[in-house]
């Protein structure tokens, strides 16, 4: 595995609108960054790629796309993406307050009527997807974020190795 690239701090905002305030997480290809848009005047994450292979750069071309493609009130929100001066790629999705499903199941198991509640409501975010042929293929507790600790607002997060069954080769 290549080591990570150095942390980004910049004296000036990305793109002259995001302002990168704290270390929100870090993955196999990026790091996640809570960010001020001057732009919107809202919070946004900023996942920016830690390494410049080209095929991790392929496989950030391919969320890219498939965030950008995707809409549904259960799936993070694609805003914008751009490169930064030392080449790495970057890509902005809505910035969302809460827990992971992890972090929440940690505490305790759900009931039977929040389990079911918030399967349909994932369900629904997957089913989205899959009518545009996108497979997840990383769904898991860690990926669902829940808006203010309400299991009835799940965010569907992380479409890294996600594949479009129509166009993808592998």
């Amino acid at each position: 595995m290549e080591p990570f690239a150095p942390d980004i701090r910049p004296a000036s905002p990305i793109d002259g609108r995001f302002h990168l305030q704290e270390e929100a997480g870090r993955g196999g290809m990026g790091v996640v960054y809570k960010a001020w848009d001057q732009v919107r005047q809202t919070w946004v994450a900023v996942k920016v790629l830690h390494v410049m292979r080209s095929t991790v750069a392929a496989r950030f071309d391919r969320e890219i796309r498939l965030l950008e493609s995707l809409g549904h009130p259960f799936i993070v929100r694609y805003h914008d993406q751009g490169v930064l001066p030392d080449g790495r790629r970057y890509l902005v999705m809505e910035w969302v307050e809460g827990e992971t499903l992890a972090q929440r199941l940690h505490r305790g198991a759900l009931s039977l009527d929040e389990a079911i509640d918030l399967g349909r409501r994932l369900a629904s975010a997957l089913g989205a997807a899959h009518r545009q042929s996108i497979i997840h293929r990383d769904f898991k507790p860690s990926n669902v974020l829940l808006v203010g600790g309400d299991l009835q607002l799940p965010k569907l997060l992380d479409f890294g190795v996600a594949r479009d069954v129509d166009s993808d080769t592998h």
